[in-house]
């Protein structure tokens, strides 16, 4: 017999409520089994939960690319996910929480940890510093199809004729956006033909970073459901920083701490404290309500607080091939929602 899922608690003022673990330790050493009310209807509290998440991840590019200016990308990651560890632990700890090391097998726990840290955030960060901010939250916004399609890879979802075309418009515009440099880089008289060159290949960082963390999204789906998603995150996070540190040494040398200003250290801290610790843990939240691919739809409409905001701090003003493919992609999370919704059993019921 499986047991229940456990799920997040809104209070009517509209604050969280974490559920107790199932493997919390009472003092005695031994584990005791708990509960949590189910997650009461909250439009408003919802609302704000994805209102926050969108704009934690669309500033998060531009705190990348603060950041960047001025630590060296392969270091910037391990201190990244090195640092969020910390309090992820500390939550962990107070919650009185193990490591769920049991609950999957070990080459899937190397597997997450290498997706979501070594291969996401070369494929992220060096993305970001050979493109923009704005193709970034471009690109991260084919999420929703991805994990759609990885999970009908996997078995987990019917094939789906709406996602289909979806697919094929949030694709043209992944398309649209890489167009201009890619012909710009194919043509040697083009004076600008390395700088394009150099913002194709971020773009193809960017579509690697962004096919690791929807693969981590989907494998990391049924051990979410079994122990939740702070051990999960926890564990994998921790993993991953110690896998990935053999690259950092690759370029820690370049790194100068005494030139940091604090634009780099505010982007830094966004990048640990605000898009991991905080917008990890919301995003887990908000699929314990959600399907995750409905969800990831509203989500990644961040991209267009990407482009603003990199439009109106760099006063990089959007092309119109870009602009077109932005269009495309949002042409392709409104297809979505002309699917018919799934009942409340196919309802992704994943804990916290």
């Amino acid at each position: 017999m499986t047991q229940a899922p456990i799920e997040p608690s809104v209070t009517l003022d509209g604050d969280l409520a974490l559920p107790e673990p199932a493997d919390r330790i009472d003092p005695a050493g031994k584990n005791r089994s708990t509960s949590a009310p189910p997650l009461r209807h909250s439009p408003a509290a919802l609302a704000l939960l994805l209102l926050a998440l969108v704009l934690i991840g669309g500033i998060t590019p531009l705190a990348a690319r603060l950041a960047l200016h001025e630590m060296p990308a392969l270091t910037l990651a391990w201190i990244r996910f090195g640092s969020a560890s910390v309090p992820l632990w500390l939550t962990l700890l107070a919650r009185g929480t193990r490591l769920p090391w049991r609950a999957a097998p070990a080459w899937l726990w190397l597997l997450m940890a290498v997706l979501l840290v070594p291969v996401n955030q070369v494929g992220f960060l060096w993305g970001i510093k050979l493109s923009s901010g704005s193709h970034a939250g471009v690109i991260y916004a084919l999420m929703p199809v991805l994990v759609f399609w990885f999970s009908v890879a996997a078995g987990r979802r019917p094939f789906d004729r709406w996602m289909l075309l979806a697919a094929l418009l949030a694709f043209a515009g992944a398309a649209s956006v890489a167009l201009p440099d890619l012909l710009a880089a194919a043509d040697p008289r083009s004076a600008g033909s390395a700088h394009a060159m150099r913002t194709f290949g971020g773009v193809l960082l960017l579509l690697v970073a962004v096919c690791a963390w929807a693969g981590f999204v989907v494998l990391s789906e049924p051990v979410i459901q079994k122990v939740g998603a702070l051990p999960v995150l926890t564990a994998v996070l921790s993993l991953g920083a110690l896998l990935h540190t053999p690259l950092m040494l690759l370029d820690l040398k370049e790194l100068q701490v005494e030139s940091i200003t604090w634009r780099g250290a505010g982007g830094l801290a966004w990048l640990t404290l605000i898009t991991i610790y905080v917008g990890y843990l919301l995003f887990y939240i908000v699929l314990a309500r959600f399907e995750a691919t409905r969800a990831l739809i509203v989500i990644n409409a961040q991209f267009m607080v990407t482009v603003l905001c990199e439009w109106g701090w760099y006063g990089e003003r959007p092309a119109g091939w870009f602009l077109i493919g932005c269009g495309l992609i949002l042409a392709a999370i409104a297809m979505d929602w002309r699917r018919p919704r799934p009942s409340a059993s196919s309802l992704l019921n994943l804990r916290v």
